[in-house]
C-alpha cells in the first residue's frame, strides 16, 4: 500500500495515530516503529484488540487484514506526515517525484510559486 493511498483510505477517516500502545484509543491508527530495546511489531496485535482500526507493521510475518506490512515503518511515518503536511507536494513538480500517479501537475510561475517549492524542499 502506498502512502497515497493509506492516507485516501484510512488516514482522512482516523486522523489519530499512535506508536505506544498504551495511548490506543478506538479508531486511531498503530505505526509499529523499531528501537534499541524494543519491537513495535510485538504489540500491533494489541492494538489491533485494544481498539485501532489497523497496524502499520515491517516485519512480513505479522501482515494481516487489519495490519498492513511496509518495507519500513519509520520511514511509511515520516512519509505520511511529509504527505499530510505539504500539499503542495500533491499536486505540484515534487509530487510526481515523490509520489508518482498523483495529481496533475500545476505549473506555478513567479515568485510565490519559487517560494512554495523553495520552502516545501527543505
Amino acid at each position: 500500500m502506498t502512502v497515497q493511498e493509506f492516507y485516501e483510505s484510512y488516514f482522512v477517516k482516523y486522523p489519530h495515530i499512535s506508536t505506544d500502545t498504551r495511548t490506543i484509543t478506538k479508531g486511531s491508527i498503530f505505526i509499529a516503529l523499531k528501537g534499541e530495546n524494543f519491537d513495535g511489531n510485538q504489540y500491533a496485535r494489541k492494538a489491533i484488540e485494544s481498539g485501532a482500526v489497523c497496524a502499520i507493521v515491517d516485519d512480513e510475518s505479522m501482515a494481516s487484514e487489519s495490519c498492513f506490512y511496509v518495507n519500513d515503518s519509520l520511514q511509511f511515518l515520516q512519509d505520511l506526515a511529509r504527505y499530510h503536511l505539504f500539499p503542495c507536494r500533491r499536486s505540484g513538480i515534487l509530487c510526481r517525484i515523490l509520489f508518482p500517479g498523483c495529481l496533475p501537475e500545476v505549473p506555478r510561475e513567479g515568485s510565490p510559486g519559487v517560494l512554495c517549492i523553495r520552502d516545501n524542499t527543505y
